[in-house]
């Protein structure tokens, strides 16, 4: 058993004795444990760029904040994402069919076989 559990959640006892005593009066003497041990809910944290587009109201130039230097599409998938897509197919030896199986089992997205190749290559590339 865990020593130090995420969540605890007292079950009290409720109702009352035979001789009609009520349990909510009575002082707890003990509290027996069990645990489930589960993996947490899997799901994607989505974080949204903004940038804001300013109109100069002496010129007209119209700038827009930059996005940073990692969030280069519309939408993409994160390190850790990419990282869980690579390990699949390189130490599990999953086609990429596979691979997007397991991935919308899981994360409940689906990214297109493309979408694996490019982080595959990624990975692959030297540092530069």
């Amino acid at each position: 058993m865990s020593p130090s559990p995420d969540e605890v959640v007292v079950l009290p006892l409720t109702g009352s004795c035979t001789c009609g005593q009520h349990w909510y009066e009575v002082e707890v003497r003990a509290l027996l444990a069990r645990q489930v041990q589960d993996l947490p809910e899997v799901q994607l944290h989505v974080t949204e760029y903004q940038a804001e587009v300013k109109v100069c109201p002496r010129c007209h130039q119209r700038p827009q904040a930059a996005f940073p230097q990692d969030v280069r599409g519309q939408v993409h998938y994160g390190p850790r994402f990419q990282a869980l897509a690579v390990y699949q197919g390189v130490a599990q030896f999953l086609p990429f069919k596979r691979v997007g199986d397991v991935l919308e089992t899981l994360c409940g997205q689906r990214p297109g076989e493309g979408t694996l190749a490019l982080h595959l290559n990624l990975v692959a590339s030297p540092a530069c």
